[in-house]
């Protein structure tokens, strides 16, 4: 009877798994069609599986929805067509048996009815989701920042492969875009203009050990190296243009991977089951913060953590709702010995404590007007806190002060532009943003320990600023191989009471199918710190405003 039982178990196992290896495993792949200018969904649109046999596709439906149904996981490529539109082809698209994947393609409007136009070749990531961009502009997917060697899923050390981009150090994240310096990029998030989303940010000049949000949280997002297009202000050195993706609309998920950055966890799904509001939701510990409290031993490593999310409320009449944040915390400390003869770097002769927070959140509503017109409008709000306690000893054990920095910044701001797509051959992007900056600052510094026993300049100083934006861009096809983007950028920041006029301009001349010329010109600001216009110095009969006479920088 055992050997019998055995008999049957062992058949039943067999069948089991030629079973399991008979099933290919497969994925879903869903999401949108949309017209790039106007945003519209495109009913109708074809989506296929290049070189699937037999053939895998699907029709979008009247809001330009779709979903492909057992799809071969592995490497595969899409092709969208729909008419009157240039077809659009989605390469080296991971498909994992974990995973449903949701896209949101937009294509592009052709002018010109007379000739099929077909696009032979595969997806150009150096042309911009966003369309009004002319040069100096690529995108990036969250595969891109998971393949990418060394990449550690961080946007800023994958730009850093990009062409006039290098980065300043293997300790950070922080780049170096055509010989400007990190402090002169712009980071947009959902639209709006955030701090630099990176840990301990404060440190650098603008990068930090890596950013504030796990690439599970990314969607195809823009990268600008310069000749940005006129809704890009306050920047000088490049643009980090960032989407967040939304939760899955139809199941639930959980997510949990231990990686070189940190321990993640991510949970997403729709708030009620068969209805489209979603969430989307991911948390992340640091590997060294874990090291830490197995060794307290450890020190002068950083350690982070944070949390970011994204919800999303579409309505049938209303338009869509989003609420998104980004939170993280970050330390670096070093604690003393105090036996000299242990010391083998001058590093070890410092004693310091170093702590940078950020929160940044924000309500976004997007609504279709008509065909033709899409309105985007947004409330934010973000702070970053930098600490600093920094002390030097001399062999002989005596203290001088290198850094004694409190910096509390926060900023409320609205945002909105209105879109509209006057043809085929014409769209433009009318916008503003205001903003209120408040500070509070405590800030001693030595700028030389060598011979000042003493700090030698302070920013002490509580208050207010405003700053105001308004731009309006243009891009007109004068015929199948021309373009020009045309506009203009205005700044004003109250603390001097500056106004700065900034032009741009664009030209893409594509003459032959593959090749093109592309002309860009613009005119950048950027607002400093603030605590650059608060600094003071001594002087014999007080103090003294260190940059009185500080301005933007251009």
């Amino acid at each position: 009877m055992r050997k019998k039982a055995l008999f049957i178990l062992l058949s039943v196992i067999l069948s089991f798994n030629n079973f399991a290896y008979s099933q290919e495993p497969t994925q879903t792949i869903k999401g949108k069609v949309i017209d790039g200018e106007s945003q519209i969904g495109l009913p109708g649109a074809t989506i296929i599986v290049v070189n699937s046999n037999p053939l895998i596709g699907t029709v979008s439906d009247l809001d330009g929805n779709f979903r492909l149904k057992n799809v071969p996981v592995g490497r595969i490529s899409l092709k969208i067509s729909y008419i009157g539109y240039e077809e659009q082809y989605i390469s080296g698209l991971l498909v994992s048996s974990g995973k449903e994947i949701s896209l949101n393609i937009s294509i592009k409007e052709s002018f010109s009815t007379l000739d099929e136009v077909v696009i032979k070749a595969e997806s150009n990531k150096e042309e911009a989701i966003n369309k009004m961009a002319t040069l100096s502009a690529r995108t990036f997917s969250v595969e891109d920042a998971q393949r990418f060697a060394g990449g550690m899923d961080d946007p800023s050390r994958l730009a850093s492969t990009f062409a006039g981009v290098t980065p300043s150090s293997v300790d950070n994240n922080e780049i170096v875009i055509r010989g400007n310096a990190a402090k002169g990029i712009l980071w947009k998030l959902e639209g709006v203009e955030i701090p630099a989303p990176n840990h301990l940010a404060g440190m650098f000049s603008g990068g930090g050990v890596n950013t504030m949000f796990s690439s599970n949280m990314l969607a195809n997002s823009d990268f600008y190296t310069g000749a940005f297009p006129a809704e890009y202000g306050n920047a000088i050195s490049g643009v980090f243009d960032i989407r967040m993706r939304s939760g899955n609309s139809d199941k639930r998920e959980y997510a949990f991977q231990v990686g070189s950055q940190g321990i993640d966890f991510a949970l997403e799904g729709p708030f009620v089951k068969g209805k489209r509001s979603t969430y989307l939701i991911n948390y992340r510990y640091s590997t060294i913060g874990l090291l830490k409290v197995l060794m307290p031993e450890i020190t002068g490593l950083p350690t982070y953590s944070d949390l970011s999310l994204k919800f999303n409320f579409p309505t049938k009449k209303a338009g869509v709702f989003s609420l998104w944040s980004i939170n993280g915390m970050g330390n670096i400390a070093n604690d003393l010995d105090k036996d000299t003869a242990k010391w083998e770097t001058n590093m070890e002769s410092f004693q310091y404590d170093i702590s940078y927070n950020l929160t940044a959140s924000g309500i976004n509503h997007s609504i279709i007007l008509n065909n033709k017109t899409y309105l985007f409008t947004s409330v934010s709000f973000s702070a970053t806190e930098y600490i600093n306690k920094n002390v030097y000893y001399k062999m002989n054990l005596q203290e001088v002060p290198v850094t004694n920095q409190n910096e509390i910044n926060s900023k409320v701001s609205l945002t909105s532009y209105l879109n509209h797509k006057f043809s085929s051959r014409h769209t433009n992007r009318t916008g503003i943003t205001l903003n209120r900056l408040s500070y509070n600052f405590d800030v001693e510094n030595n700028t030389n320990i060598a011979e000042n026993d003493v700090n030698d300049y302070f920013v002490k100083s509580k208050g207010f600023a405003y700053s105001y934006q308004l731009y309006t861009q243009s891009k007109y096809y004068l015929n199948e191989k021309l373009n020009v983007n045309a506009g203009f950028h205005i700044i004003h920041f109250s603390t001097n009471n500056e106004v700065i006029l900034e032009p741009r301009l664009g030209v893409n001349w594509r003459f032959m199918p593959k090749q093109s010329l592309n002309f860009a010109y613009g005119k950048h600001s950027k607002i400093e710190p603030l605590r650059i216009y608060l600094t003071e110095i001594p002087v014999e009969n007080g103090f003294k405003l260190l940059n009185a006479e500080s301005t933007l920088k251009s």
